[in-house]
């Protein structure tokens, strides 16, 4: 389950600081198996211990420690908890020293807004959805609150039913079943998540699906599920307790903030005996679970934690390998770099086995059917690709060669096959595509008064028209007009910037469009002379005047790329390796823009942020005098 899965990962973060059971470390863990009273107990004798350190994961469990430890007798360190500043033991905000000295953890609020914003995705016509909790837990209040904003802003009435205890979910859900609901809901109740077959149970008598925040319950019949990857959860809190055994993190110093790694989970199955539901391609390929049509469940963390093998490089056989990219840019060298560092980790080793040919066509697409054809008739034991018009010049011109693609954000809208698993015969590969969701939700955070929204493209780029049909859906459903301009070249950029904020426009956008980054310096001039900001989906490109970024990081799809490079090398064929999607947000900001627009970023926004370009006045070097 999801504590367990918590619990196993903060062991590992343990670890990754130093801290080892059985050799440095004795961990003496406690189960209150869902009783208060017992959990009570547990508290007290665990304060009356000799321990260093005390981990409670739920919320249930930090509420019962922290009342027994108000005098801070133990270093408490938390996790698995909705919301920390709702729980009552004296979290007030997420700045340092905010709260008490002695304890210290991250908060997990489940993504509510995100699930119902999937489930409205999968059945546009939802009207009404069904949610049960039990009002005396705080976490479950919390995600109620979330779950009203959310329904009223995507036109759901919520139709609600409260509970004291277990016994009372199965009833409650039959009555909301017969009030109309089209489905189900639960979020981070644990009354209710301790009965969830008993949500199951009413949801298919009813003949509607489930939708959670706890992936864990796909097999079990949830149709669609999004909450928190809590094994990351547990490696962020065991790294944090370690950080504290070791004398190098004062509890007292630590900003407490959500950290929730996405897990979606999906039952094909159950969603294929709903008529009036269909669950998006993408959110399928990003699903982390799945239960297959036949009832057969694929756990994707599992396949790469454990297998299939990955086959290392052949004794005595050297290999050339063809990398083409669409032009100059800190984006793909860092993919390049992360293929590379892939490919030596298995063997593949630059100057002993492996030689390269790396070519580029300038920003140019006219010329990259040349290039592929080149490298197709250059002996190449495989020609890897980077972005989307190298993806899709490959599909034709590189007919003899295998070809292992990345830094693509939608294979499909690219023309390399109908599905993820029916694709091209001589191709494979890695897509990432942008967190469109979060990007406008920043965006809308930076300007509250949001009406009209610039984007800047080159309708001709398959990766950038699938981006700005779905930030096309995301706007008009919030109420914002998505202004959009056209480009064919990158000698029209600067001036189709300057027509475009002469629109009156509130702010600029700009996705992962590559014929937009190769003049992203221009875009930024036109923002800044017209005092709007500019938001982007590329990180490295936040120094030429972006007030921030929420895009993917590339090192990390490109660095798993080399894995199915290497399974192509030993006899796997290309056809049989589905298309895989690794998508790792990353949130870069830029104070210097920050400063000359007077904007202050939000928590929510520093709370994710991976990168800094230019740091606030207080971290910046003095001018010698």
């Amino acid at each position: 389950g999801a504590v367990e899965d918590c619990r196993d990962g903060v062991l590992q973060g343990l670890a990754q600081r130093g801290w080892m059971e059985g050799k440095n470390l004795k961990v003496v863990q406690y189960n209150a198996e869902n009783d208060m009273p017992t959990a009570s107990t547990i508290a007290t004798t665990i304060l009356n211990q000799p321990y260093d350190l005390v981990v409670t994961l739920t919320t249930p469990c930090l509420q019962t420690f922290a009342a027994v430890n108000k005098h801070g007798g133990k270093t408490h360190i938390f996790g698995m908890v909705t919301d920390p500043y709702g729980s009552g033991v004296g979290i007030r905000s997420e700045q340092p020293g905010d709260h008490p000295a002695h304890l210290a953890g991250a908060g997990t609020f489940q993504p509510v807004e995100k699930t119902f914003e999937l489930a409205k995705r999968a059945n546009p016509n939802l009207q009404k959805v069904g949610t049960v909790w039990n009002p005396a837990e705080a976490c479950s209040e919390a995600c109620t609150i979330k779950a009203r904003a959310i329904c009223k802003e995507l036109g759901i009435e919520l139709l609600e039913a409260t509970i004291e205890n277990s016994a009372g979910v199965l009833e409650a859900c039959n009555s909301l079943a017969a009030r109309g609901a089209q489905a189900l809901y639960f979020g981070g109740d644990n009354t209710v998540i301790v009965a969830a077959g008993s949500v199951l149970k009413a949801a298919g008598q009813a003949k509607i699906p489930v939708i959670s925040n706890s992936p864990e319950f796909a097999p079990q019949g949830a149709m669609l599920n999004m909450g928190a990857d809590y094994i990351d959860v547990g490696i962020i809190v065991g790294a944090m307790a370690g950080d504290v055994l070791s004398g190098h993190l004062d509890p007292a110093d630590v900003a407490i903030r959500d950290m929730v790694p996405d897990y979606i989970s999906v039952n094909l199955q159950v969603a294929k005996s709903m008529p009036d539901w269909s669950l998006p391609e993408d959110i399928v390929e990003r699903a982390k679970l799945l239960v297959m049509e036949d009832g057969t469940a694929v756990d994707r963390l599992a396949e790469r934690a454990t297998g299939p093998t990955t086959p290392v490089a052949a004794a005595g056989k050297n290999y050339r390998f063809g990398i083409v990219y669409f032009g100059p840019d800190p984006g793909v060298e860092i993919s390049i770099q992360g293929l590379k560092d892939g490919l030596a980790d298995l063997g593949y080793i630059t100057g002993k086995n492996t030689e390269y040919l790396q070519q580029h066509a300038n920003g140019e697409v006219a010329l990259l059917p040349q290039i592929l054809s080149g490298m197709d008739n250059s002996a190449m034991d495989m020609i890897f690709t980077f972005t989307t018009p190298c993806l899709a010049a490959a599909i034709a011109n590189a007919r003899q060669t295998p070809v292992v693609f990345t830094t693509v954000f939608d294979p499909i809208a690219a023309g390399a096959g109908t599905s993820f698993a029916d694709h091209a015969a001589h191709l494979t590969g890695i897509g990432s595509f942008p967190p469109v969701d979060e990007t406008f939700n920043r965006i809308r955070e930076a300007v509250p008064s949001l009406r009209r929204l610039g984007t800047l493209y080159n309708a001709s780029e398959a990766n950038s028209v699938s981006v700005i049909k779905r930030m096309r859906e995301i706007t008009a459903r919030h109420g914002v007009e998505l202004v959009e301009t056209t480009v064919s070249a990158s000698a029209e950029i600067y001036q189709g910037a300057q027509a475009l904020v002469a629109q009156k426009i509130d702010a600029l956008w700009v996705t992962g469009d590559n014929t937009v980054v190769q003049g992203i310096a221009g875009v930024a001039n036109a923002c800044r002379d017209a005092k709007i900001p500019l938001v982007l989906n590329d990180e490295p490109f936040v120094h030429e005047g972006a007030l921030f970024s929420v895009g993917l990081g590339f090192y990390k799809p490109a660095y798993a790329a080399a894995a199915l490079a290497s399974r192509i090398l030993h006899g796997t064929a290309p056809k049989d390796i589905p298309f895989q999607n690794i998508s790792e947000v990353q949130v870069c900001v830029n104070f210097r823009v920050a400063r000359r627009l007077q904007h202050t970023f939000s928590p929510q926004l520093l709370g994710n942020l991976t990168n800094v370009v230019a740091l606030p006045d207080r971290f910046e070097p003095a001018r010698p005098a």
